[in-house]
């Protein structure tokens, strides 16, 4: 078990999200604990996304309805189960049940993982992540051009921006090392953004 984040629920407990082996792949973790550390989601959690392949790198935040939305790498469209994730995200009412599609929408169909998610203020999220799609492999077999992408998602799990997200910063070489994301943090305006 990877654990990947732990946020305050504003009522003396806490939401907690991890990665965890299940027989061959990794799949995405929730609990809720209450003020008196019982454990409100089930003895060993629940199961945001166990989609085929690999699920890792989970990251989440709280809105001011007490929704938690979860964003993580997936693996799930990489037959080989390989170095092409995705993004993915999923929502969960304060009793953490699913409120999108089973095992989460698809928030950019582009090679990436998600860097940070905030609340919109409006029901909804707003994820930023790292996206290939202007990269090349290198000698090592490594993304040569890591850029900045984000994505609007609605209460209803729809994408309010173009379809693969729009730009944050697409300056030429990495934004970011691809495996490491030390001072990467997403933080909102107030303002909905």
């Amino acid at each position: 078990r990877t654990i990947n984040k732990v946020i305050a629920d504003g009522a003396g407990g806490f939401i907690i999200v991890w990665d965890q082996k299940d027989a061959t792949d990794f799949n995405v973790y929730a609990q809720k604990v209450n003020s008196t550390g019982q454990p409100l989601w089930g003895a060993n959690g629940i199961a945001v996304c166990n989609a085929a392949n690999d699920q890792y790198g989970a990251d989440l935040v709280q809105d001011a309805n007490n929704q938690f939305f979860v964003t993580w790498r997936d693996q799930r469209n990489d037959p080989l189960n390989s170095r092409s994730p995705q993004t993915y995200a999923q929502r969960l009412d304060p009793n953490g049940v699913a409120q999108w599609t089973a095992n989460g929408i698809q928030i950019s169909n582009t090679i990436s993982y998600p860097i940070g998610v905030v609340s919109d203020e409006d029901g909804g999220a707003i994820i930023a992540y790292l996206d290939a799609r202007n990269s090349l492999l290198d000698a090592n077999n490594m993304q040569t051009n890591w850029d900045i992408f984000a994505q609007r998602v609605n209460e209803a799990g729809a994408v309010q921006w173009t379809a693969n997200g729009l730009p944050v910063c697409t300056q030429n070489k990495n934004q970011a090392v691809e495996n490491n994301k030390p001072g990467l943090a997403v933080v909102p305006d107030n303002l909905g953004g």
